[in-house]
């Protein structure tokens, strides 16, 4: 039987509206911590995931990249200095009609990494 007392429930009602209300809140808690818990986790295993690409990075780079000083195939060391070098080699080659073609062939559809619009061919 359900009675008000001055414009409120009786006993037997308000526990059952506490409860049900103390539900909700569990059930909201609950569902944010089900919501944040994921995207904590990932920014810990992303550091760890960043740590280590990075380690690997380092060990790619190390295996790859030459060291300056380092000899290389064709008889002259890595070095800054030979940087001049290798530019008057680039410039002083001739292409043939059908090596240019080839080229701008290979190079034309590409974008140059500068800007977007400029093919690597005119880059």
């Amino acid at each position: 039987m359900t009675t008000k007392t001055n414009g409120r429930a009786t006993s037997q009602q308000q526990p059952e509206a506490w409860r049900r209300s103390r539900l909700n809140s569990a059930i909201c808690v609950a569902l944010l911590l089900l919501a944040i818990l994921p995207v904590a986790a990932t920014g810990c295993a992303g550091s760890a995931v960043q740590n280590a690409r990075h380690g690997l990075t380092q060990e790619i780079r190390e295996e790859i990249i030459p060291e300056e000083g380092d000899p290389t195939g064709y008889g002259l060391p890595i070095s800054l200095s030979n940087t001049q070098r290798f530019i008057d080699y680039q410039d002083s080659i001739t292409l043939t009609p059908e090596q240019e073609r080839v080229k701008r062939d290979a190079l034309g559809p590409l974008k140059a990494p500068c800007c977007d619009d400029n093919s690597m061919y005119t880059c």
